[in-house]
């Protein structure tokens, strides 16, 4: 803990991962900083378990471009790759939209006084850059499954114009043996 010299001090010093707290609050008032402090570090928790996730989806798919690059196809699902696309959607989601990362919570409405406290100890956690790496890395993660969703289903493509092909091929075959056929019978008739 530390003095602080005046009502605009720094209410929290961050130094060298340890938080102090102004010793010469007052009791109210270091339970409002404790949970502006807290808040923040909450925040950076949930973030660092997003990270970890997105982080296991890489590891999960890195290998695909290479394969696809090597190998010029995948040997995984569409149900595989579509699951993926909602894991990637679902972590997007959550992130920018409900987790509560990219604003200042609701609470400071009415406790201004500690939000600075709050926003010292973010910007030290590199909250908002991180939310924006992470959604960075997010988009990376679409794209690939975008690119190996259409390589698959170029590739699906393939196999029915070859069907297709197959098809035409076996129709004009049956065809000429009917025809075959039909001249045969014409002859031991006549």
């Amino acid at each position: 803990a530390y003095s602080a010299d005046s009502a605009s001090a720094d209410l929290v010093r961050v130094d060298q991962d340890v938080v102090l707290l102004a010793s010469d609050l007052n009791p109210e008032d270091m339970v409002r900083v404790k949970l502006a402090v807290s808040h923040s570090v909450a925040q950076s928790i949930k973030l660092e378990s997003f990270e970890s996730a997105i982080e296991g989806m890489f590891e999960r798919v890195g290998h695909f471009p290479v394969e696809l690059a090597n190998a010029g196809h995948l040997h995984v699902s569409d149900r595989d790759l579509l699951k993926l696309s909602g894991e990637i959607f679902t972590y997007k989601a959550y992130i920018n939209l409900q987790a509560d990362l990219l604003e200042t919570p609701d609470w400071f409405w009415d406790n201004a006084n500690v939000e600075p406290a709050y926003d010292k100890v973010t910007r030290y956690l590199d909250i908002r850059s991180r939310v924006t790496v992470l959604n960075e890395r997010l988009t990376v993660l679409q794209e690939m499954n975008q690119l190996f969703r259409d390589a698959s289903t170029t590739e699906y493509g393939h196999r029915l114009e070859w069907i297709i092909i197959i098809l035409i091929v076996l129709e004009v075959f049956l065809q000429v043996l009917d025809l075959i056929a039909t001249l045969t019978s014409k002859k031991v008739a006549g």
